[in-house]
């Protein structure tokens, strides 16, 4: 792979990283409004109930497991496969896509 492309998928992953911290930030926001909710009427989070932790409890593990990917693939975009760099960008996008109108 050339350096060209190299940079291009470098500068790809790099966006896909902002996307995916915006995308936490809006996940715990999300969460804070929902327990504020919940509180308010006095009503347990009924998927909490039954698994532990609540659906945006999980959506922000995932989504700092994959900036820990990203930020791991960054540290070693020199030595790494054009292809998992173009993957972790594709992702973020699609997820970032995917997530966004609930959050909005």
């Amino acid at each position: 792979m050339n350096d060209d492309t190299r940079r291009r998928f470098v500068t790809e992953v790099v966006a896909a990283r902002a996307r995916a911290d915006s995308l936490l930030r809006q996940l715990i926001d999300a969460r804070q409004t929902c327990e504020a909710h919940l509180a308010e009427q006095n009503r347990p989070d009924p998927i909490r109930l039954v698994t532990g932790q609540s659906s945006l409890d999980r959506a922000i593990s995932d989504t700092q497991r994959m900036i820990s990917t990203i930020d791991r693939a960054l540290n070693d975009a020199d030595r790494a496969e054009p292809g998992l760099l173009k993957s972790i960008a594709d992702a973020v996008a699609t997820l970032s896509t995917v997530a966004r109108p609930g959050l909005a």
